[in-house]
């Protein structure tokens, strides 16, 4: 797949971006105040009607919402084959603290670290959204750290967390 250049929202490709909650398409709670009241109130409308295991694509994507029909967000095994299949090398761009990861065609992207959270983790790492539900109330993510990175199964729906969304047209190269 094509990984776009930045963040959804990011005004370069070593800025964060925003923080969104998984599958609010509307952005009705992700752009209300971040607090464990309005993530919970979000879960439990989200969840009163159901949705699909894997958003892709589909009306809840909130990178297709925002960008069109070409982009989604990144699948479980998107972020299996980043892992797998590229070369992770820590480094800082800008001031900014992250992954220059590079594809097997020579091509990379850079995955920033650090930025506004949510919750204050102790060990510095942040989470990208996945497409693909885990449980109904927990998806699945990326989670990167200065030390590692690794696919995160249970995050609550009910957290803001980032989006670096793909391109759905895969025969192109990566930026």
């Amino acid at each position: 797949c094509l990984w776009a250049s930045k963040n959804l929202k990011a005004s370069s490709c070593s800025d964060m971006g925003k923080l969104y909650l998984w599958g609010d398409h509307k952005l009705e709670f992700t752009n209300a105040k971040r607090n464990d009241g309005n993530g919970e109130k979000y879960m439990k409308k989200l969840l009163k009607y159901g949705v699909p295991l894997n958003i892709a694509g589909t009306y809840l994507d909130i990178a297709t919402q925002t960008l069109g029909k070409d982009w989604r967000l990144p699948t479980k095994a998107d972020f299996q084959k980043l892992i797998e299949e590229c070369f992770w090398e820590f480094c800082i761009l800008d001031n900014s603290k992250g992954y220059k990861i590079t594809g097997k065609n020579g091509n990379s992207i850079f995955l920033p670290i650090e930025g506004e959270f949510f919750y204050k983790p102790d060990n510095g790492w942040v989470l990208y959204w996945s497409s693909e539900l885990e449980s109904s109330d927990e998806a699945y993510g990326l989670q990167i750290s200065q030390y590692e990175h690794w696919i995160r199964k249970g995050i609550e729906l009910c957290y803001w967390n980032y989006i670096r969304p793909v391109k759905i047209n895969s025969s192109l190269s990566n930026k």
